[in-house]
């Protein structure tokens, strides 16, 4: 039995902690190489084309934790879009951008350090990822849970 040699678009967005519609762009933008499924909509993504793409943009270091969308920072810290950006401008908040995605993403320990100078009570943020991460209650009790 041979091993699969390809990611569906569901994977590759959790693999890149990012949303379907934004690995389906990645796709149709041709930056992550692959193949529709004959007579459907669905298409499958080579792994060997993501890992590439993973390392050639240097993201792997940023997969292993939970990540924000700025979108979500600003709802959280309760700033401005453009606090948030001023503040990745000038090195204070550590944030990466996928190549292909108009998104920025903020590591979750980049957060805490940018909510703690802002005196934005820490509740926020585990409101908000309460919400967002149904397993977050579990996971603090077995750090074993990747998020």
């Amino acid at each position: 039995m041979s091993k699969r040699q390809f990611y569906t678009t569901y994977e590759v967005a959790d693999i890149l902690k990012i949303s379907y519609r934004g690995a389906c762009k990645l796709f149709d933008a041709e930056i992550l190489k692959g193949f529709n499924v004959p007579g459907s909509r669905h298409r499958r993504i080579l792994k060997s084309s993501l890992h590439r793409f993973i390392a050639t943009h240097g993201i792997e270091k940023f997969l292993t934790e939970i990540h924000i969308s700025r979108r979500d920072v600003v709802a959280i810290c309760k700033v401005s879009p453009k606090v948030v950006d001023t503040a990745c401008k000038r090195g204070f908040i550590t944030c990466y951008k996928i190549p292909g995605l108009k998104y920025k993403y903020i590591p979750r320990s980049a957060l805490e350090t940018f909510m703690e100078r802002r005196a934005v009570p820490h509740e926020y943020l585990e409101d908000f990822l309460r919400r967002t991460y149904p397993d977050y209650k579990e996971s603090i009790k077995n750090p074993s849970i990747v998020l």
